[in-house]
């Protein structure tokens, strides 16, 4: 009996010890387990070569049956056979692979407005339908039972992009260098209005990128240092502390943009203001509107004393000059009108430059609420210059000939087209004194002709040619 038991727990041993082969050694063959692992005395160990047999010799006596192993030889054998197959197994190969940059544009295509606070959300919306900004802005939002509540800025919790107390977003995306370096943004006029609009155009463009660049109407009076803002972790500060290394990277970033020789008009001073600032590229922003933001003014209300007008504007310009006015305006004595105001809508109508002739126009349409739709967001623009083409409008001339020139630049001429074939006269240039008529050509009885009409084309080919 004892015997039987032993021999059953000898045999579970041997499955028990093949399994661990198995796993141990992938490349083994199941079915020669019994042989070369558990019948083998060094275990997990490949077996020695047979010996040649020995001579024949006399048929020794019959050896006495080998004794049950005990279990402290059991244990052993194991341990010895799992330690070989370790020792023997080969290393995994472990595959390094780099994170892909995440981009501003993947973010912001799996960005959800919805899964912001109300008020996060609220300002955020704001902002996007390029509304009227106010007062609301330079105050801390108001998330109860949010982290970022009473703060000016708020923080997904994966880290990912931060939204300011006004709505603008910014995704936390390594910054590109090259494509920044690679398209400036200039300032064409050095203007109040032409700077804040630039540096707009400018503060956008460069965010997706990377750079961070404070939003316009965020700065605060007597506020942020030398940049016009704080970073940190107290309620009063604009930005995270994590978006530090981002904003001396930008910085440095920014200066090398705005200290090209292209940036700001031949002469203005802004080129000056510029380099006073030593590499410090969001010291050098804060100092180019020093005398066009509100924040930074002595007496602010001064700047909104005088309501834009058209004078020789385009009517594009005029209409973001005015947009631009009633901003400040919002900023500076809190209003929050619009053009889609009735009332604003008749001063913006009163100070173009036909403003009779478009008030005489509009003025029975505007009161209509049909058609009211007509006056209001993008629409206003197309609208008036609908109303300016009328045949007897005083500036339909005026229109018809800036079309005409953008026309002339935008088409190439006939003969500069490939495969085109044309045959034209060459005009005619009279010299000085010399009579034109009808048609364009040199008259006789001009003293520019030599008593024939061949004298005077020859004259006016030399004439043509020295002109050239």
């Amino acid at each position: 009996m004892q015997c039987a038991i032993a021999y059953n727990v000898a045999h579970e041993l041997k499955i028990t010890i093949g399994i661990q082969a198995l796993h141990f050694r992938p490349g083994l063959n199941y079915l020669r387990w019994g042989i070369d692992i558990t019948d083998s005395a060094t275990g997990f160990v490949a077996p020695a070569a047979m010996a040649a047999p020995a001579p024949a010799t006399a048929t020794p006596a019959p050896a006495p049956a080998a004794a049950a192993p005990s279990s402290t030889d059991i244990a052993t054998a194991v341990a010895t056979a799992v330690a070989a197959a370790i020792s023997s197994a080969p290393l995994p190969t472990i595959t390094v692979t780099a994170p892909t940059a995440i981009s501003a544009t993947r973010l912001r295509m799996l960005f959800d407005p919805t899964s912001l606070p109300a008020d996060v959300r609220a300002r955020y919306q704001h902002k996007q339908d390029r509304r009227i900004l106010t007062t609301v802005i330079h105050t801390p939002f108001n998330c109860p039972r949010d982290p970022w509540h009473n703060m000016h800025y708020w923080i997904d919790p994966g880290l990912e992009k931060t939204i300011c107390a006004d709505g603008t977003i910014f995704f936390h995306v390594p910054i590109d260098e090259k494509l920044v370096m690679k398209n400036p943004i200039p300032c064409k006029k050095d203007t109040h209005a032409s700077i804040r609009r630039w540096y707009q155009t400018f503060q956008e463009t460069l965010m997706q990128h990377g750079v961070y660049v404070h939003p316009l109407w965020l700065f605060r009076k007597n506020h942020g240092g030398e940049w016009g803002f704080s970073v940190g972790d107290r309620p009063d500060d604009d930005l995270p502390m994590p978006l530090r290394m981002t904003c001396q990277q930008s910085s440095i970033l920014i200066y090398q943009l705005l200290s090209q020789s292209t940036m700001f008009p031949n002469g203005s001073p802004l080129h000056d203001v510029v380099a006073n600032c030593y590499g410090n590229g969001l010291k050098a922003l804060k100092a180019i509107l020093l005398r066009s933001h509100p924040a930074f003014a002595d007496e602010p209300s001064t700047l909104v004393t005088t309501y834009p007008k058209q004078k020789d504007k385009s009517l594009l310009d005029y209409k973001m000059e005015a947009e631009d006015f009633l901003q400040m305006r919002a900023i500076i004595q809190g209003h929050s009108r619009e053009l889609d105001d009735p009332g604003e809508l008749d001063i913006f109508i009163n100070n173009m430059k036909y403003n009779t002739f478009v008030q005489r126009v509009t003025r029975d349409e505007r009161r209509q609420r049909a058609m009211l739709h007509k006056y209001q967001g993008d629409k206003l623009l197309e609208t008036l210059n609908s109303v300016l083409m009328m045949p007897d409008c005083p500036g339909r001339n005026e229109a018809i000939s800036t079309s005409r020139v953008i026309r002339q630049v935008s088409t190439p001429p006939r003969e500069a087209t490939p495969g085109a074939r044309t045959s034209q006269i060459p005009r005619l240039r009279a010299r000085r004194g010399a009579r034109i008529n009808a048609v364009g050509a040199a008259s006789p009885n001009s003293p520019a002709t030599s008593g024939s009409g061949s004298g005077g084309t020859s004259g006016g080919s030399g004439g043509r040619t020295d002109s050239e």
